[in-house]
């Protein structure tokens, strides 16, 4: 599977791996705050410390979503208007989160996300 926003470009394995390239200025390519502003080649996205495998993935213009096997809702990229989800980020001077972070779904949407 594939996903593009603006300028940076995703991909999904079949064993649930993701690869990350182009544009990181909006930490849109989850590689961390240390990553270079480009990338030309593609790297593997580390989505969590359990290593979690991927099931869908999506790209807003500078932000990325990817939804686990386990239902689990991660995102990153620019967080202005909270269009991550993940509450007051983007109001406290940080504009852009640069990892996948865990978003807290209501248990009503989990269940939607995992049996639909």
């Amino acid at each position: 599977m594939l996903a593009a926003g603006s300028m940076h470009s995703i991909a999904l394995t079949r064993s649930g791996s993701v690869y990350v390239w182009g544009s990181n200025k909006e930490g849109q390519l989850g590689l961390g705050d240390e990553a270079e502003e480009i990338s030309f080649t593609a790297e593997r996205l580390v989505i969590d410390s359990n290593n979690s495998s991927i099931k869908d993935i999506s790209c807003g213009y500078y932000h990325t979503a990817l939804v686990s096997h386990t239902g689990e809702l991660y995102t990153f990229g620019e967080a202005d208007g909270g269009k991550l989800g993940l509450g007051e980020i983007g109001n406290n001077n940080q504009d852009t989160v640069d990892l996948p972070s865990k978003v807290d779904v209501p248990e009503k949407v989990f269940h939607k996300m995992l049996w639909h």
